[in-house]
């Protein structure tokens, strides 16, 4: 009949009950993001440090990237390679093979008489080198290296005579020449009348 309310429903209508609340809604976000915290910490400790160069030498860097970019090398072949020595430049090697004490004969005219050729370590071009010397007439040279040219070839001064050296050993000036072999010493002088003569070496 009109004006009569079914039973069984309400003046709103029928239907669900109302959701979470505001403050319920607060509590499951907040639960969420301590779960996501407490997984990272967990996975950050779990989960080894990444690796790190070691500390190298100066100049290792670019030795570790020319060995290592040659087929079949790594890295840890080229921390072992050592870095090559420097070449020494060939006036520096050649004065180096002639430092030492060398002997022989020299021909002076018909003349034959023995030398002996001392050459220091020390010795450099424009400086005092060693001494030459001879025995008749016995004279003992101090030696200035004037200049190496190819060959090698040592051009040596005698300036100055050692006490006790004879009155008639040539004149002071340029021009006692050496070529150096393996051991050997092919001479010339240009002092005087010439001469020329083979020496090895002794020591």
């Amino acid at each position: 009949m009109v004006g009569r309310q079914q039973p069984g429903r309400s003046a709103a209508g029928s239907g669900r009950g109302p959701g979470l609340s505001a403050a319920g809604w607060a509590l499951v976000m907040a639960l969420c993001a301590l779960a996501i915290t407490g997984g990272v910490s967990v996975l950050t400790r779990l989960l080894p440090p990444a690796a790190t160069a070691p500390d190298l030498p100066a100049g290792a860097s670019s030795n570790i990237a020319a060995t290592a970019s040659k087929p079949g090398t790594t890295a840890d072949d080229a921390l072992l390679t050592p870095a090559p020595a420097p070449v020494p430049p060939p006036r520096s090697a050649a004065l180096e093979g002639l430092t030492g004490t060398w002997t022989g004969l020299a021909r002076v005219g018909a003349q034959r008489m023995p030398i002996t050729l001392v050459v220091t370590d020390s010795c450099s071009e424009g400086g005092p080198c060693g001494t030459l010397s001879t025995d008749a007439p016995a004279c003992v040279g101090n030696l200035t290296l004037v200049n190496v040219t190819d060959g090698p070839v040592f051009e040596f001064g005698t300036r100055t005579y050692a006490p006790g050296s004879s009155p008639s050993c040539v004149p002071h000036a340029d021009g006692e020449l050496f070529v150096l072999g393996d051991d050997v010493l092919a001479y010339r002088t240009e002092l005087g009348d010439g001469g020329s003569g083979r020496l090895t070496r002794v020591r």
